[in-house]
Order: structure tokens, then C-alpha cells, then sequence
């Protein structure tokens, strides 16, 4: 999988049979291996634990409270799809996240 974020916090995403990587938007190219799962995500709202509120601001939707789905990477091998039925901003769920040792260090 690749993904990472742009400068906006959008990201361009790809999971590969071997590896989850992370790609801003702009550099994203489509793979030609058909085993692979490409897609766009964002705004990064955590980097390395810390909540990136810059990215949250520039997003349309991150300070309003609606249903979230989030793609968290930890390292090359492990993501998480993170769905939330109730609404929420994205700086409450980072701050939520964040409380979960398991998300200290990676990307969400």
C-alpha cells in the first residue's frame, strides 16, 4: 500500500501482496499489477504522533462533525480501516486515536 500526504493532506494510496506505502497525491502514479489496491485519502490528521491540526483547517470537512472512515498505517505491513457511526470532527477522533498506544506512532 502506498500513501502519503500532500501538502494539503491528501494522499495517494496503494497496497501491494507485499507492503503498505504512502505517497503524497502529487508524486502518485497508477501500478500496472493488477494484485494491487490503489486509492486517495485524507487529510492526514496524525504523523508520527502528533495531530496535524494544519491539515485538519485546510480540509473542507475536518472541523465539522460527520460519520468518518479513516486508513491508519503503522509501518509497511500493517493498516487499519476505522469506521466511526458517530459524528464526529477529525481533531476529536486524532485526540481519540491517539489515546490507543497503538496509533502513537503511525500515520492516520
Amino acid at each position: 500500500m502506498r500513501s502519503a500526504a500532500a501538502a494539503d493532506g491528501a494522499c495517494g494510496v496503494a497496497r501491494s501482496k507485499h507492503s503498505t506505502s504512502c505517497l503524497p497525491v502529487g508524486s502518485f502514479t497508477h501500478s500496472t499489477d493488477p494484485g494491487d489496491v490503489e486509492f486517495q485519502t485524507g487529510p492526514l490528521v496524525v504523523d508520527n504522533g502528533k495531530i496535524r491540526e494544519d491539515l485538519i483547517r485546510s480540509s473542507i470537512n475536518g472541523s465539522t462533525a460527520h460519520t468518518r472512515t479513516l486508513l491508519a498505517t503503522l509501518d509497511e505491513r500493517r493498516c487499519f480501516f476505522i469506521t466511526v457511526s458517530e459524528r464526529a470532527t477529525l481533531s476529536h477522533l486524532a485526540a481519540t486515536l491517539l489515546r490507543l498506544s497503538i496509533f502513537r506512532k503511525g500515520r492516520l
